[in-house]
Parts: C-alpha cells; sequence; structure tokens
C-alpha cells in the first residue's frame, strides 16, 4: 500500500520529526511510503531511499494532489505546535485521511494557528462558537484577551481535536486515555498503538554509578505544564541534605523566569541551561543521569517520545500520576501526584539517596518493558493490519460526511430531525 507520510522531519526540533525518523525504516520495510513536509528535510535524517517530498499548503491544486491520494492514503501527524503543524492541518481540511494524534488537547495549537489571521483571531473564535457554542465563543474572547494565558483551564472543555477529525477517514492514538479523550469527540474509527521508539544515535558507552553525585536531566520543549518551576522549589529544598546536578536540554518557552527561579531557590551552581543539543549529546546525558523528569500537567493528551528516550538508556523517570502515565506499570515509572507535587518529588528524591539500587531497579526494568512493547517494527505490522480494512473505514467516512452535511443544511431542529432519519435509512441501502 501506499501511504503519502505528511509529518515534520529532522532538523525540526520537535520530537515528531524524530518519532518519523525512528519509524521510517520501519514504514519503508512494510509500505510503499512518501514522506511530505512543508519545512526543512535533512537529507541524511531518513534512510538511503527514502522518497521526501516538500509541499507548499497554500497552493495544493486538489486534482492533481487527489490523483496521488487515489494512489494510496494520506496520514497526518498532528501535534500541538502550530509551527509544525499548521500546513500540515490546511492539507488534512482539504483532503480525507488518517490522524495521528500526538496531543489530543490542541487548543493551544488552534489558538497560535490564527493568531496572524485577519482580523486576529477570527479562524479561531469562528471555530470556538462552531465547536462549543455561544459558550465557547465566550471562553475564546477572554481567553485572547489573556493572550493566551487562560487557555489551560480550557483545555478539557474545548480540546479542538474535533477540528482535526472533521474531514478524517480515522484516527490514532499512542495511549488508552487519549483514545477515550477522542471517543468523546468522534465518531471517526479509531486505532490504539503503543509510541513507538529505537533511537537514531549511536549506542552510549557512558556507565552510570548509582552514587552520589545525584545527576538529573530534563529535556524537550520546556513549557509551563512541563512542571520546571515546581522541580526548582524542590531542588532548593534538598540543596543542603543530597549532592546533585540538574542539566536541562531543549528549548525553554520562558528563560528568563527560569533563571530568576534558578536563582531564588540557591541552584546557581547546580543547575545548567544547556539549550538544543544533537541528539548524540542528549542520550550521551540522559545515560549518565539516575533520574529522568517527565513531568506533565495538565497533560495534552499524549504519550512522551522522551520517557522512552530516557527508558532507552535504563534511566528511572518521574511521571505525573495522570493520563498516559498514570497507566504505566508501577515498577516502570515513578508517580508524581498532581495535589501533593513538590512534596512527592521531594519524597521520591530523598529515597534515591538511601535506597539508589531501586531506581537502578527501575531503569533496567523500563528498558525491557520498552523493548516489548514499543518497537516501531511492531508499529508498522499493525498499523499495516488495521489499514487492511481501509475500505470500510473509508464507507464509514462517507456516511459519516453525509450525515454532517445533512445537518449542516437543514433550516431547522425539525427538519434536521426528519431528514437525518431519511438519510440513516438510505445510507446503507446506498453503500450495498
Amino acid at each position: 500500500m501506499r501511504l503519502n507520510w505528511f509529518s515534520p522531519l529532522p532538523p525540526e526540533r520537535t520530537d515528531i520529526a524524530h518519532y518519523s525518523a525512528r519509524l521510517a525504516p520501519a514504514l519503508m520495510r512494510h509500505f510503499d511510503v512518501v514522506f511530505w513536509t512543508d519545512l526543512r528535510a535533512a537529507a541524511d535524517s531518513l534512510p538511503d531511499g527514502a522518497d521526501v517530498r516538500i509541499f507548499n499548503p497554500r497552493r495544493i491544486e486538489g486534482r492533481t494532489f487527489n490523483s496521488e491520494l487515489f494512489n494510496g492514503l494520506n496520514i497526518y501527524n498532528f501535534g500541538n505546535d502550530a509551527r509544525f503543524h499548521a500546513g500540515i492541518f490546511r492539507v488534512a481540511r482539504k483532503i480525507p485521511g488518517i490522524a495521528i494524534l500526538h496531543d489530543t488537547r490542541l487548543h493551544h495549537f488552534v489558538f497560535e494557528l490564527y493568531r496572524d489571521s485577519k482580523p486576529p483571531w477570527a479562524g479561531y473564535i469562528n471555530l470556538a462558537r462552531g465547536l462549543y457554542g455561544e459558550s465557547g465563543h465566550a471562553k475564546a474572547k477572554h481567553i485572547i484577551a489573556t493572550e493566551g494565558l487562560s487557555i489551560d483551564a480550557a483545555l478539557e472543555d474545548m480540546p479542538f481535536v474535533e477540528a482535526v477529525l472533521d474531514n478524517a477517514i480515522g484516527a490514532i492514538c499512542h495511549s488508552k486515555s487519549a483514545s477515550t479523550d477522542v471517543r468523546l469527540r468522534s465518531q471517526a474509527p479509531l486505532l490504539t498503538l503503543p509510541l513507538p521508539f529505537a533511537t537514531l544515535a549511536p549506542p552510549t558507552n557512558i556507565r552510570r554509578a548509582w552514587a552520589p553525585p545525584w545527576r538529573f536531566v530534563m529535556f524537550g520543549y520546556v513549557n509551563s505544564n512541563r512542571r520546571l518551576e515546581s522541580i526548582i522549589r524542590a531542588l532548593g529544598d534538598l540543596r543542603r541534605t543530597l549532592d546533585f546536578r540538574l542539566d536541562i536540554y531543549g528549548t525553554l518557552s520562558n528563560p528568563s523566569h527560569i533563571d530568576s527561579l534558578i536563582v531564588q531557590n540557591g541552584l546557581t551552581r547546580r543547575a545548567v541551561i544547556h539549550g538544543f543539543v544533537s541528539e548524540v549529546k542528549l542520550d550521551e546525558a540522559i545515560a549518565g543521569a539516575h533520574v529522568a523528569f517527565n513531568l506533565r500537567h495538565p497533560t495534552m493528551g499524549e504519550a512522551s517520545g522522551g520517557i522512552l528516550r530516557s527508558w532507552a538508556q535504563a534511566t528511572p523517570a518521574l511521571v505525573t500520576n495522570a493520563g498516559w502515565y498514570a497507566d504505566l506499570p508501577d515498577d516502570i515509572a515513578l508517580k508524581i501526584s498532581i495535589e501533593n507535587e513538590v512534596d512527592d518529588i521531594l519524597r521520591v528524591l530523598t529515597h534515591l539517596g538511601e535506597r539508589p539500587d531501586d531506581f537502578e531497579k527501575m531503569g533496567h526494568a523500563a528498558r525491557a518493558w520498552l523493548e516489548r512493547t514499543h518497537t516501531p517494527d511492531q508499529y508498522a505490522r499493525r498499523l499495516s493490519t488495521a489499514l487492511s480494512d481501509l475500505p470500510q473505514m473509508m464507507t464509514r467516512y462517507a456516511e459519516r460526511r453525509i450525515l454532517q452535511r445533512v445537518a449542516a443544511h437543514s433550516r431547522s431542529k425539525v427538519e434536521r430531525q426528519v431528514l437525518l432519519e431519511r438519510a440513516v435509512e438510505m445510507i446503507p441501502t446506498l453503500f450495498n
């Protein structure tokens, strides 16, 4: 089967780009794949022979591109950052395909997508009203007034995942909790697959000694939901009783604020911000760490490529006891409650100083879990099996679109009900 795989690709600074690169060899073994992006694509980021093409989302000719679609199936990768997924969203709204939801709460994505519309945020306000009524319209206007600072309070009621799934043949999620979120918002066929991982960097040769000074690591795109403020406060309380160092890699959404917090909590000599580094350097840092911080609150409904990267190096991780993380076995992850976040971090890290053997065992158990559950070949094989049912999925998509059109063009509630009842009776005959 031919797949048109829409995704950011390396060197773009998003783990979804690296996810596609990690998965590419397995996809190419099971499918005829074209990798589409409207951003940068490094020639050496994918296997030899990979077909990488650049698209312009504003200039897609429907007839030409639909002829490509008939030779295969479009797969759209969606995350919560408009910088990497705006172009993919524009194509997906025109041409149906399978949506891979790396996040299921996409409010931040939609907010930023329409920031520069004319007038600003007009598309965001219209979409909020269309999906969530007058209440959603009022909340959207309030969020705009706060420059987006109040979005987190609206994530559960206004996830905007419906906008991505409106034209989707089906969806793929990477956790049970994400699938539960999606089923509440869409009738599209849904497949749940464990997020795949395979490191792109050469094997690390660092041998970790389970003794102080303790090395803590945090990495990725670090915004408020990654809980770095709470981590810094907890480490500030521990600095007199525990010998440690914190290394922070990736992009900070508010670096000046984090710098101030580090100073205020007495961590100037213990916390180092490294910025974005190569995969080799990142894997070396993780391999030399005793604990990786992977907290998330509020969760965006995602599974975490970051924690899989930690597990690949047998590094135990602290996670928030919510969403996908709550379903992880207790012997492979250290779970931190939302209600007692700082106290739980203190408790866990104090335990590290007292019983480091427990953490070493957890790291090895986590790596074994990764190797059993999250391999790219398993992912591609299960995807291939699921897509054997594509004709039925296309039929369900067409049925759903007909009912949506009927509902949208009805002039009254009574007329809508009558037309929908007639459509439901006629659709099976039509497709049989």
